[in-house]
């Protein structure tokens, strides 16, 4: 389809329109300019509304291109950059930065749109020759427009990694980074190192400065056919489990184990455990399951089971011969009784009213369910033993 007659306005900004990003059409086409000043440009809310002027025809496949800003004079800074991460050895030629000051004091101060910027330099004879092309993100008044145009063949650096030593709780690392300017002119460089971890800088040849968490950055001044190398050491350190000097032998005696005091060893030695193979062939009689508890209202007699219930009740009771301990346990739903002739007292002393248990044992029926001898574990008052799904040993 043709047009003519035609009046463009070009919107700079990224408009959403229905869940995506609408982007600026790209204009091919030289258009006649109007005015040597280029178009008018004008805030529209969040964005930047650019009038071209003028009337035109644009005939079906056809595109435009047209100068949006005057030839402005500005002035840049120039700099090669090397950058690494910390275990990189390469030898490369270093990249060409170019940052240009969008300021009024620059000349500019004026809104930059995203896209393509191509760089051109006069050459012999007053040529124009390109030099390199990158994409620019949109550049705001006061910001400052960066731009990476290739690999300078007379500039190369080279990276080495003198020593690297990793130990269980450390790691270090000793970097050399050489660059050589084979130009007839001086030149600025920033060399860009990546640290990954918790490091510090030691024994820095050359003054740095902290980016962020993980960068470095080094700036250099060489000389026209000249060269400078920076060396420092990195290194960083974390924590971690100690892992034994030397490796436990089945024979070895438990006394002589960190942690295993006298006592506990005299303990052990009645049981008959003396040595590391004594401990691991020390099997349980048998266990407390936590992963299967059965409510009281649902116990079957002569069935072994598991409860877990708050202790309402609790003395010591005199029988025909002698005196027992015995409790009353509750699970909200029903009670049992729990009986203990041996070691009554011992069992007085340990269990409270109040307490909460996890009992388990063969369920009797005498006046009610109760467990004769039950093997019991106290369990904290925010403690839920169901979710835990603990098997407790019983020795």
């Amino acid at each position: 389809m043709d047009f003519s007659n035609l009046t463009l306005q070009l919107v700079e900004g990224n408009l959403k329109q229905n869940g995506a990003v609408r982007r600026q059409a790209v204009m091919y086409k030289t258009m006649a300019p109007q005015a040597e000043a280029g178009p008018i440009e004008e805030q529209l809310g969040d964005y930047h509304i650019y009038y071209l002027g003028g009337k035109m025809g644009l005939n079906g496949e056809e595109s435009i291109t047209t100068r949006i800003y005057a030839p402005k004079t500005v002035s840049f800074q120039k700099t090669y950059l090397f950058e690494n991460d910390e275990r990189n050895q390469r030898e490369e030629p270093l990249a060409i930065e170019y940052q240009i000051a969008n300021t009024e004091k620059n000349n500019l101060g004026v809104p930059l749109p995203q896209g393509k910027i191509q760089l051109y330099q006069s050459g012999t004879n007053d040529a124009v020759e390109f030099v390199g092309e990158d994409e620019i993100r949109q550049v705001p008044k006061g910001a400052t427009a960066t731009i990476i145009s290739g690999r300078a063949f007379d500039v190369v650096g080279k990276r080495t990694v003198l020593n690297y030593d990793r130990q269980q709780k450390s790691e270090e690392g000793s970097i050399s980074i050489e660059v050589t300017n084979t130009l007839n002119t001086e030149i600025k460089v920033r060399l860009i190192e990546h640290i990954f971890g918790d490091w510090v800088i030691r024994d820095a040849s050359a003054n740095y400065r902290k980016k962020d968490a993980s960068t470095i950055h080094i700036p250099l001044t060489i000389s026209a056919n000249g060269s400078q190398t920076v060396t420092y050491t990195y290194r960083k350190e974390w924590n971690c489990p100690v892992v034994p000097e030397k490796a436990l032998s089945l024979s070895t005696s438990l006394q002589s184990i960190k942690g295993v005091g006298p006592a506990r060893s005299d303990a052990l030695s009645t049981l008959g455990v003396h040595t590391v193979s004594d401990l691991l062939h020390y099997y349980p009689r048998k266990h407390l399951d936590r992963t299967t508890v059965t409510p009281i209202s649902k116990l079957k007699r002569d069935k072994e089971a598991t409860i877990i219930g708050k202790v309402e009740a609790a003395d010591m009771r005199r029988g025909k011969r002698r005196q027992y301990f015995q409790a009353i346990l509750s699970d909200g739903k029903g009670m049992m009784t729990l009986t203990w002739f041996n070691g009554a007292n011992y069992i007085k002393k340990a269990i409270k009213v109040g307490d909460r248990l996890a009992v388990s044992g063969k369920v009797e029926f005498f006046n009610g369910f109760q467990i004769v001898h039950p093997e019991y574990d106290q369990l904290k008052e925010d403690e839920d033993p169901v979710n835990s799904g603990l098997v407790i040993p019983l020795y």
